[in-house]
């Protein structure tokens, strides 16, 4: 009986709620006003006005780029060359919001093959100066330089026993000069190293190697000798000092110091000098004099009696090549008249002679005739 009753009460709950229900959505749908004409909507509210928009600001001038032209490009002092690189040099840059010209210093840049660098420039267009920036571009390597090549460097090596130092030069490569550290040669007998030089021919130049060449038994015109250095000259009581001369030994001048000698009683040294003779230098050694005066010359030589006497000068003498003969002077050769020609008598050594000097032969006019007097010791 208690459960028909529960279930009664249960049912009646369950109707009522869906009666409920049903009332509750019948009330939230949108209610259509079907008549003619309808009474207008109220108007929104009207949007509050706009912010007043803040004053715009005066427009900037147009900056069109610098009107003058750059200032003098500034010097750079760099190392005059690196290898494998090529100076780029520095140039002025316009900085437009400062309105003015800032420097922007010079670089290396590496090489490259083929390529030069063009600079960048400034050029005025429409009133106002444009920048052509730099760049690179073609360009075919020359085999041969047109330009000089730049100063040698300054080496200094120092003194190697048994060594001659061949010294540095520049070397055209790829289009562009290159430096070539000098180095050390061993000597080598009868033999001396010639720097090799750049020449110029035509519109290039071009490069000759050194080598090595024979020495010259006597140094020719272009070598003289060097100046003497500086000696301490004190002799002593009972000496005087024979001053110190260059000699030339395998090729180049090599200093023979000087030395205190005894005085020789009623004599005087003369020292020995280089002189010019037959295209080269050549040194006459110094020696003792006699200070006393001269013995009168050798007797005259005529042609033999009866032949004709020369009325005219003799022909001019013949060139003798000779080289320094130690403990010998050379006695020249001359002109001699045989009768109706002249006849050509070649020099000859003569062994040095203490305290004697060899005077030449010598061809005089007296009168209307040639008189030959003869050479001798005196």
């Amino acid at each position: 009986m208690r459960s028909q009753l529960h279930r009664l009460f249960v049912a009646t709950g369950l109707a009522a709620a869906a009666l409920l229900g049903t009332a509750a959505s019948s009330s939230a749908q949108v209610v259509r006003d079907h008549r003619q004409n309808p009474p207008p909507a109220a108007p929104p509210p009207a949007a509050p006005p706009p912010a007043a928009a803040p004053p715009a600001a005066p427009p900037r001038p147009v900056d069109y780029g610098p009107r003058e032209a750059p200032p003098p490009v500034r010097e750079e002092r760099h190392e005059e060359r690196r290898a494998g690189y090529v100076w780029i040099a520095g140039r002025w840059d316009w900085r437009r919001p400062e309105r003015r010209w800032t420097w922007t210093p010079g670089r290396w840049d590496r090489e490259r093959i083929g390529k030069r660098w063009r600079e960048p420039r400034w050029e005025p267009r429409d009133g106002t100066y444009v920048l052509v920036e730099g760049d690179w571009i073609d360009a075919p390597v020359p085999r041969y330089p047109t330009g000089a090549p730049p100063a040698l460097r300054d080496e200094r090596p120092g003194v190697r026993a048994g060594f001659v130092w061949t010294r540095g030069r520049w070397d055209w490569q790829a289009g562009n000069w290159q430096w070539i550290s000098g180095h050390w040669e061993r000597e080598r007998s009868q033999q001396r190293w010639t720097e090799g030089r750049w020449e110029l021919r035509g519109d290039h130049w071009e490069w000759n190697d050194g080598r090595w060449a024979d020495v010259p038994k006597a140094p020719p015109l272009d070598q003289p000798p060097p100046p003497p250095p500086r000696e301490e000259t004190r002799a002593g009581r009972g000496h005087v000092f024979v001053a110190g001369h260059w000699s030339w030994e395998n090729g180049k001048y090599v200093w023979q110091r000087g030395q205190r000698v005894r005085i020789q009683p009623g004599m005087h040294y003369e020292p020995g000098q280089w002189v010019q003779r037959d295209g080269a230098w050549s040194f006459n050694d110094g020696g003792w004099v006699s200070d006393a005066p001269p013995s009168p010359p050798p007797g005259e030589y005529r042609p033999p009696a009866g032949g004709p006497r020369p009325s005219a000068p003799p022909p001019p003498s013949r060139e003798e090549r000779t080289e320094t003969r130690s403990g010998y002077v050379w006695a020249r050769g001359h002109q001699e008249w045989r009768g109706d020609h002249w006849e050509w008598i070649a020099g000859h050594w003569e062994p040095q002679r203490a305290q004697l000097t060899w005077y030449d032969g010598r061809w005089e006019q007296r009168g209307n005739e040639w008189i030959y007097v003869e050479g001798g010791w005196r």
